[in-house]
Order: C-alpha cells, then sequence, then structure tokens
C-alpha cells in the first residue's frame, strides 16, 4: 500500500524541514550535566512522527465520515503535541505537565466514552468486570502513566523509538491476526514512520546536518498513541478484541516496570516521585559498566523478551498470565537492584 511507502518519506521530509522553525523557535535540546550528546540537536522528531501518523490516519479514512470520537481522539494528540512542546521549549513544572496530561486523559475518556471496561482474567478464572466509574478513573490514571514512561525511558538516544518499534510490530501481529485492518495499518505504518525517525538518530546520516531528537513531544505524543492501541485492541471497542487486557501488560512490560521501580525506590528514600535521579534503566547499563552501544541494544532486546514471555502465556497459560507479570517485575527489581549495590560498593 502507498501508505507504507509514503509514511517514512513524510516522516524524513518533515525531520529535515523542521529544523528551520526549530532553530526560530528555539526547539533546540542543549548539552549539559544531564544530557551529554554532542552539538544542539533539533527537538522536532516528534513533530515530524505526529504529522505522518496524522497523514496515515487521513489515507486510512480516519475522519470520514465525520464522528465526534474520532475527532475528539485527535485533539487529545494534538493537545499532547502542544503540551510537550511548551515543555520542551520553557521546560515546564512537574505540576504544570501533569495538569496538562490530566486534561488531556479526562477529554479522552469523557469525550469519547471510551475506557478499560474489564481487566481480563488475573486471579481465577472469571475476567474482572469494572463499573463505569472504576473503569473511567482507571483509563483517566493509565493514560497519564503511559504518557509518562515513554517520557521517562527517553533519556538515551534511539532507545524510545527501539521500544517502541517492538511494541508497536506486536500490535500490528495481533491486530492483523484479529482481523482488524484499520488498526493493522494503523500499527504497521508506526512501525515504519519509528524506523524512519532513527535514520536520523543513530544511523551515519544522524552524525551530520540533520539529527534530531524525539523531544518530550514526541515522547508523550507516543504514549498516549500506544494507551489508545492497547485500550482498543484489549477491550474490542471496535470491532473483536485482539488481545487480552493482561497481554497488554507484557506489551508495555520494560517501559511500565522502570517506571514503577523508580517510583518506588524514590519513596523508599524519602525523595519525590518525580524527582530525575540516575535510576532508569539505561543509566543502570551504562553505570554499571555497558557501553552506550550495548545499552541501546540490550533494552529493545529486553522489551522483545518480555513480550515474547507475555505472547507465549497467552497461548498456553492465560489463565496464570497476570501471576507470571507480577513475578516478572519481582525478577526486575531484583536484579536491577542488585546492579544499583554493586554499583554503589564498586564507587
Amino acid at each position: 500500500m502507498t501508505v507504507y511507502l509514503l509514511a517514512p518519506i513524510f516522516t524524513a521530509l518533515a525531520i529535515v524541514f523542521l529544523r528551520p522553525l526549530a532553530n526560530a523557535l528555539d526547539l533546540i535540546d542543549v548539552p549539559n550535566h544531564r544530557k551529554h550528546h554532542y552539538g544542539d540537536i533539533p527537538l522536532t522528531g516528534g513533530i515530524a512522527v505526529f504529522l505522518s501518523f496524522t497523514f496515515v490516519l487521513v489515507n486510512q479514512g480516519f475522519f470520514e465520515p465525520p464522528s465526534t470520537q474520532n475527532q475528539v481522539f485527535f485533539m487529545c494528540f494534538l493537545f499532547v503535541i502542544f503540551i510537550g512542546v511548551l515543555d520542551d521549549m520553557y521546560d515546564l513544572s512537574v505540576l504544570t505537565r501533569l495538569v496538562g496530561q490530566l486534561l488531556v486523559s479526562l477529554l479522552f475518556v469523557f469525550g469519547t466514552d471510551i475506557y478499560i471496561s474489564q481487566l481480563g482474567v488475573l486471579f481465577g478464572s472469571e475476567p474482572v468486570v469494572l463499573s463505569h466509574t472504576v473503569g473511567a478513573t482507571l483509563t483517566v490514571l493509565a493514560i497519564m502513566a503511559a504518557m509518562n514512561i515513554f517520557n521517562m525511558i527517553d533519556g538515551m538516544d534511539s532507545v524510545l523509538a527501539t521500544v517502541s518499534v517492538t511494541i508497536f510490530s506486536t500490535l500490528a501481529g495481533l491486530f492483523f491476526l484479529a482481523g482488524n485492518d484499520f488498526y493493522f495499518v494503523v500499527s504497521s505504518s508506526l512501525v515504519l514512520i519509528m524506523l524512519a525517525f532513527l535514520m536520523f538518530n543513530i544511523l551515519p546520516l544522524a552524525k551530520f546536518r540533520y539529527k534530531a531528537f524525539m523531544g518530550d513531544a514526541g515522547s508523550m505524543l507516543i504514549g498516549l498513541i500506544i494507551i489508545w492501541l492497547l485500550i482498543e485492541g484489549s477491550q474490542g471497542v471496535h470491532g473483536q478484541q485482539a488481545f487480552s487486557p493482561v497481554l497488554a501488560l507484557f506489551l508495555i512490560a520494560l517501559p511500565l516496570m522502570d517506571m514503577v521501580a523508580i517510583i518506588f525506590r524514590r519513596i523508599y528514600r524519602n525523595t519525590s516521585p518525580f524527582r530525575a535521579d540516575h535510576q532508569h534503566i539505561h543509566h543502570i547499563l551504562v553505570r554499571s559498566g555497558k557501553s552506550t552501544f550495548k545499552s541501546k541494544v540490550i533494552i529493545p532486546t529486553m522489551s522483545c523478551f518480555g513480550i515474547t514471555i507475555g505472547l507465549f502465556l497467552n497461548y498456553n497459560l492465560n489463565n496464570w498470565m497476570f501471576e507470571a507479570f507480577l513475578v516478572l517485575f519481582v525478577t526486575y527489581m531484583l536484579f536491577t537492584n542488585h546492579i544499583i549495590k554493586r554499583i554503589k560498593s564498586n564507587s
């Protein structure tokens, strides 16, 4: 299909032609004590992804016939980009960013009346069904969490994009098997869009004049798109359910576990959950002696590992998936805590 050819081309062209805009708006990431990249890099990758994503939606008839629900969805994507660009330009406070994310989440849920209505099988053999109030509240929190977990994992060149590729690729396969053509095309197109972005982020082309970063606009947008696809696929909102809600946890296992582990550690140290530190998975790997390149390979590999476990359990032991996810999370906590202690003992 032409969308598979044009979407990545559109992404590449957008990154090139948005560079003057980045310079005009001072939408630039400058190296400092926390950011060790080389040179001043435009934060326009997220805007380029948004433009290409919009092209895919238009191409697939997302706005035809006009639908209030779909228009509200698009308003959410647009609002997230707006908040992210402001954050990239002015470094918004945590409270301001959270208020913006809350407004987006409320618009998403109450503007479309789409929410998490069931959690699948958690314990036992019967699915957990939620009331409208509980489901809507949980969905608002889940949307805010998704935007933040993908923002948190975006701390090293290419990591956000490569982890996103593993998730979008899996979603594309699941939607294909479920016969949901629209979400299959959207998910697979996003894989190509991410790969096009990576051309300007890690390949030799990035060493020249067109290197770009996602920025907070890109990371929050990707988080919102992924949670949208997870809700659509796991709840069967517009057609057949493509996968179970518990499998959705495995699809985002690495970024989710990274965020929850960080919050636990910060609370244990009596510090704010929002206070920046160097205990993200990419920080831990580098501080343990892994090179930046090896870390960039290990992280998406860990993401693939979590997804593979989820898929195996989904088709073989689906009544034990939630318990297995809890075991996976505890294993991740113990593993990363062990590395952190070893780093401290060697310092």
